[in-house]
């Protein structure tokens, strides 16, 4: 294990083996938390990307930090992942208000017949939904309470565990399920799956 610095003094994680290769160029931090090549041929390209190129993973995805901490690029800690299992180990959003992992207010649209613009208003639901191969699968509404949204957590965590199957680490599920009783549990799981089933999955 070395240590990368970057020109402002920050330092990331990254294997030996990858080190003399890496230290040969200038890097820095972006906003996202990302080291990025600020000089030479690899100028412009993410920290990770470039282990992973050099560790032979498959490119096509997202490079996910598995235990989220963006400093840590060693090989063992770095591993490909299609955007709905990159996102979900990822933190909430800051705007997130639910505080649960794909769960979110319903918002009703209504036309203004006078001026024709639309505007948004909470329709007294929320809904859960989850991110998978870059299309969005309902999971069902439930009522803007907070047993509702505890049901709504449990659905994503139902899904979640059906569909990212190998990125299935805690910091990606809500595990609200000691919160429900079994007879409520077991219709949100069938379902859910019926839904997952009907994406193919």
């Amino acid at each position: 294990m070395k240590r990368l610095v970057t020109a402002k003094g920050e330092t990331t994680l990254v294997d030996s083996q990858d080190w003399p290769y890496l230290s040969k160029f200038t890097w820095c931090k972006d906003r996202k938390g990302y080291f990025v090549a600020r000089s030479g041929i690899l100028r412009d390209k993410r920290l990770n990307r470039v282990i992973a190129e050099r560790a032979g993973m498959n490119m096509s995805g997202q490079i996910d930090h598995e235990n989220r901490d963006k400093s840590n690029n060693q090989r063992y800690n770095l591993r490909p992942a299609a955007n709905g299992p990159n996102r979900a180990n990822s933190k909430l959003n800051a705007n997130n208000e639910s505080g649960f992992r794909g769960v979110s207010l319903k918002k009703r649209r209504k036309r203004n017949s006078k001026r024709k613009v639309r505007s948004d208003s909470l329709d007294g639901r929320v809904v859960s939904q989850i991110n998978a191969n870059r299309e969005k699968i309902h999971l069902g509404y439930y009522p803007d309470t907070k047993i509702g949204e505890i049901k709504a957590a449990f659905a994503y965590d139902v899904a979640a565990l059906r569909v990212f199957k190998e990125f299935k680490v805690p910091a990606c599920l809500n595990n609200v399920g000691h919160l429900l009783d079994a007879k409520i549990k077991r219709r949100i799981r069938q379902y859910v799956l019926q839904q997952l089933a009907n994406k193919g999955f």
